[in-house]
């Protein structure tokens, strides 16, 4: 079927998509305070953080268990709600944590 959308496709686009995210709040902390551009760093940071971690648990228990529903083609519907599974996911697990990418995006930030 052409143009079709397999899940193996999907993931790593939603991924990239939550990277691609952050460009328009990058842009936009240029002419920010320093507390909006340390704001653009920390929603980059967790989209980066759970790019990497998400692909790493996902590929790493597909590479044990051999999901079957990998190569299943997907609607717009299913890739829509395997978005906001995602970023659910995401939210959840990285929740925790938040005082640590805090950390580190208020080491980066240059205070004069």
């Amino acid at each position: 079927m052409t143009g079709s959308v397999n899940f193996n496709m999907a993931l790593p686009l939603i991924m990239g998509i939550s990277v691609g995210a952050a460009v328009p709040v990058l842009l936009s902390a240029v002419g920010a305070n320093k507390d909006g551009k340390c704001t653009a760093i920390a929603y980059l940071s967790s989209n980066i953080l759970g790019v990497v971690f998400g692909s790493a648990v996902f590929y790493l228990l597909n590479a044990l268990l051999n999901f079957s529903f990998i190569d299943n083609n997907m609607t717009m519907t299913t890739v829509a709600a395997l978005n906001s599974i995602y970023r659910l996911i995401v939210v959840v697990v990285l929740f925790p944590f938040y005082r640590h990418v805090e950390t580190v995006v208020l080491m980066s930030r240059k205070d004069k």
